[in-house]
Protein backbone atom coordinates (compact mmCIF):
# COMPACT_ATOMS: atom_id res chain seq x y z
CA UNK A 1 0.00 0.00 0.00
CA UNK A 2 3.26 2.71 1.22
CA UNK A 3 4.36 1.34 -1.88
CA UNK A 4 1.39 2.72 -4.65
CA UNK A 5 1.31 5.22 -2.26
CA UNK A 6 4.45 6.39 -3.13
CA UNK A 7 4.37 5.83 -6.66
CA UNK A 8 1.48 8.23 -7.05
CA UNK A 9 2.78 10.53 -5.42
CA UNK A 10 6.10 10.72 -7.71
CA UNK A 11 3.63 10.07 -10.78
CA UNK A 12 1.89 13.96 -9.43
CA UNK A 13 5.52 15.13 -8.67
CA UNK A 14 6.34 14.05 -11.98
CA UNK A 15 3.31 15.43 -13.45
CA UNK A 16 4.08 18.97 -11.69
CA UNK A 17 7.44 19.44 -12.92
CA UNK A 18 6.02 18.84 -16.60
CA UNK A 19 3.29 21.36 -16.40
CA UNK A 20 5.70 24.11 -14.42
CA UNK A 21 8.26 23.31 -17.46
CA UNK A 22 10.50 21.13 -16.22
CA UNK A 23 11.37 23.05 -12.82
CA UNK A 24 14.61 23.12 -11.31
CA UNK A 25 13.43 23.30 -7.73
CA UNK A 26 12.12 19.85 -6.38
CA UNK A 27 10.55 19.11 -3.13
CA UNK A 28 11.29 16.46 -0.46
CA UNK A 29 9.18 12.69 -1.58
CA UNK A 30 7.80 12.67 1.65
CA UNK A 31 5.30 10.39 2.13
CA UNK A 32 1.69 11.22 1.93
CA UNK A 33 -0.10 11.83 5.66
CA UNK A 34 -3.24 9.85 5.85
CA UNK A 35 -6.22 12.34 6.23
CA UNK A 36 -4.26 15.53 4.89
CA UNK A 37 -5.95 16.92 1.99
CA UNK A 38 -3.92 18.27 -0.83
CA UNK A 39 -3.81 22.38 -1.55
CA UNK A 40 -6.90 23.63 -2.70
CA UNK A 41 -6.85 25.50 -5.99
CA UNK A 42 -5.63 28.75 -6.94
CA UNK A 43 -4.43 30.99 -9.62
CA UNK A 44 -1.57 33.04 -10.99
CA UNK A 45 -0.91 36.88 -12.02
CA UNK A 46 1.90 38.09 -13.46
CA UNK A 47 3.52 40.96 -14.23
CA UNK A 48 6.63 42.86 -15.65
CA UNK A 49 7.87 46.55 -14.71
CA UNK A 50 10.92 48.41 -14.32
CA UNK A 51 14.06 45.24 -13.70
CA UNK A 52 11.66 42.31 -12.39
CA UNK A 53 9.02 39.63 -12.80
CA UNK A 54 6.36 39.24 -10.09
CA UNK A 55 4.29 35.86 -9.94
CA UNK A 56 1.49 36.12 -7.26
CA UNK A 57 -1.52 34.34 -5.76
CA UNK A 58 -3.83 34.85 -3.21
CA UNK A 59 -2.66 33.44 0.75
CA UNK A 60 -3.63 29.89 0.91
CA UNK A 61 -3.80 28.01 4.01
CA UNK A 62 -2.46 24.82 4.53
CA UNK A 63 0.80 25.09 2.22
CA UNK A 64 3.76 24.14 3.11
CA UNK A 65 5.30 25.41 0.15
CA UNK A 66 5.00 27.12 -3.08
CA UNK A 67 7.68 26.14 -5.94
CA UNK A 68 7.03 29.53 -9.26
CA UNK A 69 8.83 28.64 -12.51
CA UNK A 70 8.85 31.09 -15.09
CA UNK A 71 9.91 29.23 -18.58
CA UNK A 72 11.73 30.98 -21.75
CA UNK A 73 15.05 29.52 -22.27
CA UNK A 74 16.54 28.64 -19.70
CA UNK A 75 14.05 27.66 -17.33
CA UNK A 76 14.01 29.17 -13.68
CA UNK A 77 12.14 28.15 -10.66
CA UNK A 78 12.49 29.38 -6.92
CA UNK A 79 10.74 27.56 -3.98
CA UNK A 80 9.14 30.08 -1.06
CA UNK A 81 7.14 28.98 1.75
CA UNK A 82 3.72 28.12 1.82
CA UNK A 83 2.29 31.44 3.60
CA UNK A 84 4.27 33.84 0.66
CA UNK A 85 2.34 35.16 -1.66
CA UNK A 86 4.37 36.14 -4.67
CA UNK A 87 7.89 35.77 -6.07
CA UNK A 88 10.40 38.15 -7.54
CA UNK A 89 12.48 37.22 -10.38
CA UNK A 90 15.38 40.10 -11.56
CA UNK A 91 17.84 40.23 -14.71
CA UNK A 92 20.28 38.62 -11.53
CA UNK A 93 18.07 35.40 -12.06
CA UNK A 94 19.17 35.68 -15.72
CA UNK A 95 16.01 37.41 -17.13
CA UNK A 96 16.62 39.35 -20.07
CA UNK A 97 14.86 42.63 -21.65
CA UNK A 98 12.01 41.79 -24.13
CA UNK A 99 11.48 38.36 -23.62
CA UNK A 100 8.06 36.43 -23.71
CA UNK A 101 8.26 34.16 -20.36
CA UNK A 102 5.34 31.75 -18.85
CA UNK A 103 5.05 31.32 -15.12
CA UNK A 104 3.41 28.15 -13.26
CA UNK A 105 3.15 27.30 -9.75
CA UNK A 106 3.01 24.10 -7.67
CA UNK A 107 1.50 23.98 -4.05
CA UNK A 108 2.71 21.55 -1.93
CA UNK A 109 1.90 20.02 1.42
CA UNK A 110 2.08 16.51 3.30
CA UNK A 111 -1.37 15.74 1.20
CA UNK A 112 0.44 16.18 -1.93
CA UNK A 113 0.54 18.78 -4.71
CA UNK A 114 -1.62 20.61 -6.43
CA UNK A 115 -0.95 22.96 -9.71
CA UNK A 116 -2.10 26.24 -10.52
CA UNK A 117 -5.44 26.20 -12.56
CA UNK A 118 -3.90 28.76 -15.37
CA UNK A 119 -0.34 29.78 -16.66
CA UNK A 120 0.73 33.41 -16.97
CA UNK A 121 2.64 35.08 -19.83
CA UNK A 122 4.16 37.99 -19.87
CA UNK A 123 6.57 39.99 -22.52
CA UNK A 124 9.71 41.46 -20.24
CA UNK A 125 10.01 45.25 -19.39
CA UNK A 126 13.34 45.35 -17.94
CA UNK A 127 13.81 48.45 -19.84
CA UNK A 128 10.89 50.96 -19.80
CA UNK A 129 12.75 54.11 -20.24
CA UNK A 130 12.47 54.46 -23.55
CA UNK A 131 8.81 54.28 -23.56
CA UNK A 132 8.93 56.86 -21.06
CA UNK A 133 11.32 59.39 -22.48
CA UNK A 134 8.67 60.82 -23.91
CA UNK A 135 6.93 62.45 -20.82
CA UNK A 136 10.08 63.13 -19.21
CA UNK A 137 11.76 66.54 -18.85
CA UNK A 138 14.73 65.92 -21.41
CA UNK A 139 12.20 65.59 -23.80
CA UNK A 140 9.67 67.83 -23.24
CA UNK A 141 11.59 70.70 -21.45
CA UNK A 142 8.23 71.79 -19.52
CA UNK A 143 10.22 73.24 -16.89
CA UNK A 144 11.27 76.65 -19.24
CA UNK A 145 7.91 77.12 -19.77
CA UNK A 146 6.00 76.50 -16.44
CA UNK A 147 8.81 79.54 -15.30
CA UNK A 148 8.12 81.52 -18.61
CA UNK A 149 4.63 81.24 -19.86
CA UNK A 150 2.30 84.03 -18.53
CA UNK A 151 -0.88 81.07 -18.00
CA UNK A 152 -1.27 79.67 -15.60
CA UNK A 153 1.99 80.92 -13.54
CA UNK A 154 2.21 84.41 -14.43
CA UNK A 155 5.79 84.37 -16.32
CA UNK A 156 7.45 86.61 -17.62
CA UNK A 157 5.89 86.45 -21.17
CA UNK A 158 3.21 88.84 -18.99
CA UNK A 159 5.55 91.39 -19.50
CA UNK A 160 7.28 90.55 -22.84
CA UNK A 161 4.43 89.09 -24.82
CA UNK A 162 6.67 86.97 -26.65
CA UNK A 163 5.55 83.05 -27.32
CA UNK A 164 7.49 80.63 -25.63
CA UNK A 165 7.62 78.79 -29.13
CA UNK A 166 9.60 81.66 -30.64
CA UNK A 167 12.72 81.36 -27.81
CA UNK A 168 15.69 79.32 -29.39
CA UNK A 169 15.95 78.30 -25.09
CA UNK A 170 13.15 76.10 -25.29
CA UNK A 171 14.97 73.27 -26.41
CA UNK A 172 18.39 72.79 -25.26
CA UNK A 173 19.99 70.68 -27.86
CA UNK A 174 23.28 69.44 -29.32
CA UNK A 175 25.05 71.66 -31.99
CA UNK A 176 24.45 69.15 -34.55
CA UNK A 177 20.65 69.11 -34.23
CA UNK A 178 17.87 71.46 -35.38
CA UNK A 179 16.02 73.16 -32.67
CA UNK A 180 13.68 71.15 -30.91
CA UNK A 181 15.20 67.82 -31.77
CA UNK A 182 15.39 66.17 -28.27
CA UNK A 183 15.89 62.49 -29.36
CA UNK A 184 17.45 59.45 -28.08
CA UNK A 185 20.70 60.83 -29.98
CA UNK A 186 21.08 63.89 -27.60
CA UNK A 187 22.95 61.58 -25.47
CA UNK A 188 23.12 57.90 -26.80
CA UNK A 189 24.80 57.02 -29.94
CA UNK A 190 23.97 53.19 -29.71
CA UNK A 191 20.72 51.42 -28.91
CA UNK A 192 19.39 52.67 -25.89
CA UNK A 193 19.16 49.68 -23.14
CA UNK A 194 20.32 48.24 -20.41
CA UNK A 195 24.23 48.49 -19.79
CA UNK A 196 24.42 50.96 -22.91
CA UNK A 197 27.58 52.80 -22.15
CA UNK A 198 26.90 57.03 -22.02
CA UNK A 199 29.51 59.04 -20.78
CA UNK A 200 27.11 60.92 -18.49
CA UNK A 201 29.51 63.27 -16.70
CA UNK A 202 30.06 66.85 -16.77
CA UNK A 203 32.87 65.90 -19.36
CA UNK A 204 30.39 63.94 -21.14
CA UNK A 205 26.70 64.54 -22.26
CA UNK A 206 25.84 65.86 -19.66
CA UNK A 207 27.41 68.83 -19.35
CA UNK A 208 26.52 69.20 -23.07
CA UNK A 209 23.15 71.12 -21.34
CA UNK A 210 24.09 70.95 -18.01
CA UNK A 211 26.51 74.33 -17.76
CA UNK A 212 25.74 75.73 -14.78
CA UNK A 213 27.22 72.72 -13.06
CA UNK A 214 30.03 72.57 -15.06
CA UNK A 215 30.54 76.49 -13.42
CA UNK A 216 30.10 75.21 -10.07
CA UNK A 217 32.47 73.00 -10.54
CA UNK A 218 34.68 75.91 -11.93
CA UNK A 219 33.99 77.84 -8.80
CA UNK A 220 33.58 74.89 -6.06
CA UNK A 221 34.47 72.15 -4.86
CA UNK A 222 32.22 69.15 -3.90
CA UNK A 223 32.73 66.46 -1.02
CA UNK A 224 30.99 64.22 -3.35
CA UNK A 225 32.68 64.90 -6.85
CA UNK A 226 36.15 65.47 -5.48
CA UNK A 227 36.55 63.44 -2.82
CA UNK A 228 34.45 60.20 -3.56
CA UNK A 229 34.59 60.79 -7.41
CA UNK A 230 31.28 60.40 -7.82
CA UNK A 231 29.78 61.28 -11.67
CA UNK A 232 26.18 62.19 -12.58
CA UNK A 233 24.76 58.78 -12.11
CA UNK A 234 26.05 57.93 -9.12
CA UNK A 235 23.35 59.93 -7.45
CA UNK A 236 20.57 60.31 -10.15
CA UNK A 237 18.46 57.55 -11.54
CA UNK A 238 17.68 56.33 -15.37
CA UNK A 239 13.92 57.46 -13.98
CA UNK A 240 15.78 60.98 -13.23
CA UNK A 241 17.10 61.13 -17.05
CA UNK A 242 14.26 59.32 -18.78
CA UNK A 243 11.04 59.80 -16.78
CA UNK A 244 9.05 57.21 -14.91
CA UNK A 245 6.16 57.55 -17.31
CA UNK A 246 4.83 60.78 -15.60
CA UNK A 247 4.42 64.32 -16.60
CA UNK A 248 6.03 66.67 -15.01
CA UNK A 249 5.85 70.50 -15.29
CA UNK A 250 9.55 70.96 -13.66
CA UNK A 251 12.16 69.20 -11.95
CA UNK A 252 10.88 70.52 -8.70
CA UNK A 253 7.84 68.73 -8.59
CA UNK A 254 7.37 66.31 -6.07
CA UNK A 255 8.46 63.13 -7.97
CA UNK A 256 10.74 64.42 -10.93
CA UNK A 257 13.90 63.66 -9.20
CA UNK A 258 14.65 60.72 -7.17
CA UNK A 259 18.29 62.13 -6.07
CA UNK A 260 18.08 62.91 -2.47
CA UNK A 261 20.56 63.18 0.42
CA UNK A 262 18.84 60.62 2.68
CA UNK A 263 18.90 57.94 -0.26
CA UNK A 264 22.56 57.42 1.24
CA UNK A 265 22.49 59.46 4.25
CA UNK A 266 19.77 57.31 6.07
CA UNK A 267 20.82 58.70 9.46
CA UNK A 268 23.29 61.50 10.40
CA UNK A 269 24.80 62.35 13.73
CA UNK A 270 23.71 63.32 17.00
CA UNK A 271 24.81 66.86 17.15
CA UNK A 272 23.50 70.24 18.15
CA UNK A 273 23.21 71.46 14.15
CA UNK A 274 21.28 68.02 13.53
CA UNK A 275 19.70 67.59 16.49
CA UNK A 276 18.05 71.37 16.51
CA UNK A 277 18.05 71.76 12.37
CA UNK A 278 17.49 68.41 11.00
CA UNK A 279 13.47 68.73 11.39
CA UNK A 280 13.19 71.93 9.91
CA UNK A 281 16.05 72.51 7.39
CA UNK A 282 16.52 70.32 4.02
CA UNK A 283 20.29 69.16 4.69
CA UNK A 284 21.89 71.27 1.61
CA UNK A 285 20.93 74.22 3.85
CA UNK A 286 23.98 73.99 5.83
CA UNK A 287 25.66 71.95 3.65
CA UNK A 288 26.11 73.59 0.10
CA UNK A 289 29.32 76.31 -0.16
CA UNK A 290 27.51 78.49 -2.89
CA UNK A 291 25.10 79.21 -5.44
CA UNK A 292 26.60 79.80 -9.09
CA UNK A 293 23.84 82.68 -10.13
CA UNK A 294 23.90 83.96 -14.29
CA UNK A 295 22.83 87.19 -13.89
CA UNK A 296 20.70 89.59 -16.15
CA UNK A 297 20.31 86.90 -18.31
CA UNK A 298 20.51 86.57 -21.96
CA UNK A 299 16.36 87.26 -23.51
CA UNK A 300 18.14 90.20 -25.73
CA UNK A 301 20.46 87.50 -27.14
CA UNK A 302 18.20 84.76 -27.34
CA UNK A 303 15.73 87.25 -29.76
CA UNK A 304 19.22 87.49 -31.95
CA UNK A 305 19.56 85.76 -34.92
CA UNK A 306 21.66 83.80 -34.86
CA UNK A 307 20.33 83.38 -30.94
CA UNK A 308 23.14 84.83 -28.29
CA UNK A 309 23.67 83.22 -25.11
CA UNK A 310 25.63 86.35 -23.27
CA UNK A 311 24.72 86.78 -18.93
CA UNK A 312 26.42 90.16 -17.84
CA UNK A 313 27.93 88.14 -14.81
CA UNK A 314 28.30 85.07 -12.86
CA UNK A 315 27.81 85.80 -9.14
CA UNK A 316 28.76 83.04 -6.48
CA UNK A 317 28.64 85.47 -3.11
CA UNK A 318 25.06 84.50 -2.39
CA UNK A 319 22.31 82.21 -1.41
CA UNK A 320 18.63 82.53 -0.68
CA UNK A 321 16.75 80.56 1.58
CA UNK A 322 12.76 79.77 1.15
CA UNK A 323 10.56 77.16 2.44
CA UNK A 324 10.41 74.32 -0.39
CA UNK A 325 7.17 72.56 -0.87
CA UNK A 326 7.96 70.18 1.69
CA UNK A 327 7.77 73.03 4.56
CA UNK A 328 11.17 72.50 5.02
CA UNK A 329 13.90 76.11 4.28
CA UNK A 330 15.87 75.31 0.88
CA UNK A 331 18.38 77.15 -0.96
CA UNK A 332 16.84 79.22 -3.61
CA UNK A 333 18.29 80.71 -6.50
CA UNK A 334 17.06 83.44 -9.04
CA UNK A 335 17.28 84.60 -12.56
CA UNK A 336 17.10 87.75 -13.26
CA UNK A 337 15.49 88.81 -17.32
CA UNK A 338 15.45 92.41 -18.77
CA UNK A 339 13.47 92.85 -22.56
CA UNK A 340 12.94 96.41 -23.93
CA UNK A 341 13.47 97.70 -20.24
CA UNK A 342 11.01 95.60 -18.81
CA UNK A 343 12.67 93.66 -16.04
CA UNK A 344 11.85 90.29 -14.40
CA UNK A 345 13.14 88.03 -11.32
CA UNK A 346 12.33 84.61 -10.95
CA UNK A 347 13.18 82.39 -8.06
CA UNK A 348 13.00 78.63 -7.28
CA UNK A 349 14.49 75.93 -4.87
CA UNK A 350 17.84 75.28 -6.03
CA UNK A 351 20.22 72.67 -5.20
CA UNK A 352 23.75 73.55 -5.94
CA UNK A 353 26.37 70.73 -6.01
CA UNK A 354 29.10 72.01 -3.91
CA UNK A 355 28.04 70.26 -1.11
CA UNK A 356 31.08 69.99 1.94
CA UNK A 357 30.84 69.06 5.51
CA UNK A 358 31.72 72.20 6.48
CA UNK A 359 30.08 74.72 3.99
CA UNK A 360 28.28 76.80 6.36
CA UNK A 361 31.07 78.75 9.03
CA UNK A 362 29.38 79.33 12.08
CA UNK A 363 25.89 80.17 13.54
CA UNK A 364 26.39 83.85 12.17
CA UNK A 365 26.16 82.63 8.35
CA UNK A 366 21.97 83.05 8.74
CA UNK A 367 21.68 84.10 12.50
CA UNK A 368 22.05 88.10 13.32
CA UNK A 369 23.65 88.51 9.31
CA UNK A 370 23.62 91.55 7.39
CA UNK A 371 20.62 90.44 5.43
CA UNK A 372 18.66 90.18 8.98
CA UNK A 373 20.09 93.68 10.07
CA UNK A 374 18.81 95.22 7.11
CA UNK A 375 15.28 93.93 7.28
CA UNK A 376 15.08 94.79 11.00
CA UNK A 377 16.24 98.44 9.92
CA UNK A 378 13.24 98.17 7.12
CA UNK A 379 15.54 99.22 5.10
CA UNK A 380 16.07 97.60 1.48
CA UNK A 381 18.51 95.09 0.62
CA UNK A 382 20.13 95.85 -2.79
CA UNK A 383 21.31 92.72 -4.14
CA UNK A 384 22.43 93.85 -6.78
CA UNK A 385 24.06 97.74 -7.75
CA UNK A 386 25.64 99.17 -10.60
CA UNK A 387 28.56 101.23 -9.95
CA UNK A 388 28.26 103.22 -13.01
CA UNK A 389 31.32 102.06 -14.76
CA UNK A 390 29.40 99.06 -16.38
CA UNK A 391 30.18 96.73 -13.17
CA UNK A 392 27.30 95.23 -10.49
CA UNK A 393 28.10 94.41 -7.54
CA UNK A 394 26.16 91.97 -5.55
CA UNK A 395 25.03 91.37 -1.91
CA UNK A 396 27.30 88.47 -0.30
CA UNK A 397 26.08 86.46 2.49
CA UNK A 398 22.93 84.16 2.84
CA UNK A 399 19.51 86.03 2.15
CA UNK A 400 16.37 84.79 4.02
CA UNK A 401 13.33 85.63 2.08
CA UNK A 402 10.60 87.73 3.65
CA UNK A 403 7.19 87.77 2.89
CA UNK A 404 7.59 91.39 1.60
CA UNK A 405 10.51 90.02 -0.84
CA UNK A 406 8.46 92.33 -3.22
CA UNK A 407 8.95 95.76 -1.28
CA UNK A 408 12.91 94.74 0.24
CA UNK A 409 14.81 93.38 -2.50
CA UNK A 410 15.91 95.70 -5.41
CA UNK A 411 17.85 94.44 -8.43
CA UNK A 412 19.84 96.90 -10.50
CA UNK A 413 19.30 95.62 -14.33
CA UNK A 414 21.27 96.52 -17.42
CA UNK A 415 20.19 96.40 -21.51
CA UNK A 416 22.18 93.85 -23.87
CA UNK A 417 22.54 95.42 -27.08
CA UNK A 418 23.39 92.02 -29.28
CA UNK A 419 24.61 94.80 -32.45
CA UNK A 420 27.20 96.25 -30.44
CA UNK A 421 27.86 93.58 -27.51
CA UNK A 422 27.67 96.43 -24.79
CA UNK A 423 25.65 97.11 -21.41
CA UNK A 424 23.98 99.64 -20.32
CA UNK A 425 22.17 100.53 -17.58
CA UNK A 426 18.08 99.89 -17.38
CA UNK A 427 16.58 100.48 -13.98
CA UNK A 428 16.44 99.87 -10.47
CA UNK A 429 13.75 96.71 -10.01
CA UNK A 430 12.25 94.53 -11.44
CA UNK A 431 9.07 95.53 -12.79
CA UNK A 432 7.85 91.70 -12.22
CA UNK A 433 8.36 88.74 -9.10
CA UNK A 434 7.82 85.14 -9.48
CA UNK A 435 8.30 82.62 -6.65
CA UNK A 436 7.08 78.80 -7.81
CA UNK A 437 7.42 75.50 -5.69
CA UNK A 438 8.35 77.32 -2.62
CA UNK A 439 7.25 79.99 0.11
CA UNK A 440 8.69 83.25 1.94
CA UNK A 441 10.54 82.62 5.23
CA UNK A 442 7.67 82.54 7.57
CA UNK A 443 7.95 86.01 10.60
CA UNK A 444 8.34 83.35 13.51
CA UNK A 445 11.57 81.84 10.79
CA UNK A 446 12.78 85.44 10.57
CA UNK A 447 12.18 86.08 14.22
CA UNK A 448 14.57 82.98 14.29
CA UNK A 449 17.06 84.35 12.79
CA UNK A 450 17.59 87.30 14.87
Amino acid sequence: MRAATRARRRLGLIAGLFFAGAAIVACDDDEEVVGVQPPGSFSIAISSSSDTVIVSWPAQSGVDSVVVTIAWNPIVSKKVAGDATEVVFTSADGLEDGVTVTASATAYNQGGSTNSENTQTVETDFFPWDEYYPTSLHYTRRGKSTFYNEIPNGGYESLTAVSYGLLPCQGCHRSDQAPGVRGCESCHTTEPKLDAEVDATLDGVCGDCHSRQKAERNHFSDYHRDVLGYNCMDCHSLEDVHGDGNSYDSMLEDGAIDAACENCHTSVASNAYHDSHGELLDCSTCHTQGIVTCYNCHFEGQLASPPIKKARAQFTSWMFLVNDESGKVHPANIQTLEYQGATWVAMAPFYGHTIDRNAVSGCGDCHGNAAIDAFNADSTLAVTVFDGANNVIPWEGIIPVPGNFQDVFSFDFLHYDPGTDTWSFVETGPDGWQLLYATPLTDAQLSDLN
